[in-house]
């Protein structure tokens, strides 16, 4: 939302909240007073359970559709207990109405385990990306030729022919090129290269309605160099750098060093796993706070990509989303069922707000004019 649009809504909400009447169907069941949402557009949650961002007080929710899903299949530590450890990474990407697999691990078998326990459907992969030739980064795959799968392989150039024995005839291994597009808003930044030890490695760029999520394998070309090159393919914001970001032999002048520059270039949110080290790790923990996000095997990151935060109220959620073109507000059920949209007007609607006494489930609600950005309270 602009800084324009902020300032109407604000001046709206104070001149004209307090005597606002809404008009709305009763919702049923108790009243419930919360806390106002959270603002933090990411979530991070077990498996089983997407919530968004809000006080502890706040009945969890699956989040609207369309947000960016990332769940960590593979690593050397594990986020969910259930799950085995080990040295290597993956990540399932869903995004866009599409799933990309971000690397497979060391071990198939470690692999398939953990897929099977979490649930994750193989045949919803559309096709996997390889951030480099390393064992602990591709030698899961013949789990996955094992299980059936046969989708496009996007590799780096530099990938020896040999590779294509691994893929058994069923997967079809794709060069890739910078800037190149794999999924509707996932782009590869295609081939970079550590120039002290010449390993070629390749990160996911993924573009949301937060700003960008970066997803590294090992960042052997050094971190910082990774998102400074997602933001010359898009002057946009880093809304988050995820994966392994090489610091585990790093002292701690270094690991400062990197998180200074990441300061510098915006970055919103971290979650360092695999081979970033436990030291980088806790500094990263440090120096993030609350927006640093614990990762291993079994985490589940959601970033959502609607305009704004949901609001809680009993049983039921009122949210805004722009998936019909233009940012409008909805409700749903606190298990994500039953959505329906309570707006439908040209301009942006947003700030949803119940009523005082929590009996009605849509508030009112303020909408901004996208030309002379006036504003109206309904």
């Amino acid at each position: 939302m602009s800084r324009n649009k902020l300032l109407v809504a604000v001046l709206l909400v104070v001149t004209l909240v307090a005597g606002c009447t809404p008009v709305a169907t009763p919702m049923a069941g108790p009243a419930t007073s919360l806390p106002a949402a959270s603002t933090v557009p990411l979530t991070a949650m077990p498996a089983a359970t997407a919530v968004p961002s809000l006080p502890s007080t706040a009945i969890p929710t699956s989040v609207p559709p369309d947000p960016l899903r990332i769940t960590i299949l593979y690593d050397n530590t594990a986020y969910d207990a259930r799950l085995q450890e080990a040295w290597g990474f993956a990540a399932l990407v869903e995004h866009r109405g599409h799933t990309l697999l971000f690397d497979t691990g060391g071990d198939p078998r470690v692999l398939l385990n953990n897929v099977d326990l979490l649930g994750v459907d193989l045949t919803h992969i559309e096709a996997i990306a390889l951030s480099h030739i390393h064992g602990d980064h591709v030698d899961g795959l013949p789990g996955l030729v094992e299980r059936g799968l046969c989708v496009p392989v996007y590799v780096l150039p530099s990938f020896p022919a040999s590779f294509r024995n691994r893929c058994a005839g069923q997967l079809d291994p794709i060069a890739v090129e910078p800037g190149q597009e794999l999924n509707p808003d996932v782009y590869t930044t295609g081939q970079m290269r550590d120039p002290a030890v010449r390993i070629h490695e390749q990160s996911l760029v993924i573009r949301t309605g937060r700003g960008l999520v970066i997803v590294t394998g090992c960042a052997h070309q050094g971190i910082v160099e990774v998102v400074r090159a997602a933001k010359l393919m898009f002057d946009e914001p880093v809304q988050l750098v995820l994966g392994g970001f090489h610091l585990v032999d790093s002292g701690t002048r270094q690991i400062e060093a990197v998180i200074a520059a990441f300061r510098e270039l915006g970055v919103e949110q971290v979650a360092p796993t695999h081979c970033t080290g436990e030291t980088a790790i806790s500094m990263f923990a440090d120096a993030y706070g609350d927006d640093f996000v614990p990762a291993g095997a079994g985490r589940v990151l959601v970033i959502e990509d609607e305009a704004g935060p949901a609001v809680v109220n009993g049983s039921l959620i009122a949210f805004v989303s722009d998936r019909d073109g233009n940012d409008e507000i909805y409700r749903m059920d606190a298990d994500g069922g039953n959505q329906r949209r309570l707006t439908e007007h040209p301009a942006d609607d947003c700030f949803p707000f119940w009523s005082p006494d929590g009996r009605y489930c849509s508030g009112f609600f303020i909408s901004i004019a996208p030309t002379d950005k006036s504003g109206f309270v309904y």
